[in-house]
């Protein structure tokens, strides 16, 4: 309900909804719009859209009162790159290693210069001059504490996530075209099908 009173006060950039993720970074970056719901990746793949005096920052997510479920700061955060090493691969000694080169100090520091990102290494950014967007996710992190969430659903049910969470139902909401409410319902029927529908493989957290 908050985010739709967003939209009904007119602070929703007038045609978002035809808008791919590239496009709604490059209007943001072009001062279009204040605040854009992505991640801390938007640095790097604006970098060639957004000025050189472009002071941006990453946040957690608003909350609303004392009645949330988790205090504010609590932030959605994981690593996204999923190297893997098969059990039965042909050198896998010789791919360990390359993951231990990877994932060093070393390599952990150069990726975060070169692609404004961080990593999953502990000290990754020290000794390394951050970006604004760089220093407010370190300090996001921070304020988080021990409230970092890790989502699956995207993972786990990516058509129920993206096309039909997603798109049919926040996005409907937030293009006018769907009351809250109608949007919960919307969602919970997506959702119930996806339960019942033996096509789809059913995950559980351990």
């Amino acid at each position: 309900e908050a985010y739709y009173e967003l939209y009904k006060k007119g602070y929703v950039l007038k045609g978002t909804p035809g808008l791919d993720h590239i496009q709604s970074q490059t209007a943001w970056a072009q001062g279009k719009a204040l605040f854009l719901p992505n991640g801390s990746w938007v640095e790097n793949e604006s970098a060639n859209v957004i000025p050189a005096d472009f002071d941006l920052a990453v946040s957690a997510p608003t909350g609303i009162d004392s009645s949330d479920k988790m205090p504010f700061g609590t932030i959605w955060a994981s690593g996204g790159e999923p190297f893997i090493v098969p059990a039965k691969a042909k050198n896998t000694s010789g791919g360990m290693e390359q993951l231990r080169i990877m994932l060093s100090e070393a390599s952990s520091r150069n990726f975060t210069a070169k692609v404004k990102s961080l990593t999953a290494f502990n000290g990754g950014t020290d000794g390394i001059t951050l970006t604004p967007g760089l220093k407010s996710g370190v300090a996001a992190l921070d304020k988080a504490g021990d409230n970092v969430v890790n989502p699956r659903l995207q993972d786990w049910y990516v058509q129920l996530q993206k096309e039909q969470i997603g798109v049919g139902g926040l996005g409907e909401m937030m293009a006018g075209r769907l009351t809250p409410a109608e949007a919960v319902t919307k969602i919970q029927g997506y959702a119930d099908a996806a339960a019942k529908d033996s096509s789809i493989k059913h995950y559980k957290h351990q």
